[in-house]
């Protein structure tokens, strides 16, 4: 199963969906702006892309992120305010957390990245009050205000780190 472009857009009264079978991908904005959804489960033997927007702007509160999972893209979660998926444990094989892609995600307060991350792009956690996130060996790059404003109280950077943008941890209020 896939789940096209948008075709759950802006369906004002979807509350859950449940995956019972495989589902191969979700696409672009595939349940966009469904401001009363609060949880997806994927129950299936699951192998999908989340493509960008595709839970943009959500009330959004549970979801079982698939072992899976291999991609997330631009914005996939961005303004989920009520997602308290705690710990955040993104799958082994994800090797990027794209553009923007948590921003916004105030609940969010432990992350846990794979050991194959390699990037955390711009904005991708922007302002979303995480208070505990590894950094593993292999991470590369943080991109510029990733991490801004979010509650971390300690940074351990990797020896693999090569770049760190422009105030990728501005603001973190509680970092000693």
């Amino acid at each position: 199963l896939s789940i096209g472009k948008k075709a759950f857009s802006n369906c004002a009264e979807l509350e859950t969906v449940e995956f019972k079978g495989a589902v191969s991908g979700i696409e672009e904005g595939a349940f966009q702006n469904d401001k009363k959804l609060s949880a997806v489960t994927f129950a299936g033997t699951s192998a999908p892309d989340f493509g960008k927007y595709a839970f943009y702007g959500l009330t959004l509160e549970t979801i079982n992120i698939p072992s899976s999972l291999r991609k997330l893209g631009n914005n996939c979660f961005d303004e989920n305010r009520w997602l308290s998926v705690n710990p955040l444990i993104i799958p082994e094989g994800v090797t990027e957390i794209p553009t923007q892609c948590f921003q916004f995600c105030y609940k969010l307060k432990k992350v846990v990245l794979p050991s194959t991350i390699k990037t955390i792009g711009i904005l991708a956690f922007f302002d979303s009050l995480v208070d505990d996130m590894n950094f593993p060996e292999g991470l590369d790059s943080i991109g510029y205000l990733s991490m801004h404003g979010a509650r971390l109280t300690e940074v351990v950077l990797p020896k693999t780190i090569k770049k760190i943008g422009f105030e990728a941890f501005g603001s973190n209020s509680k970092l000693k």
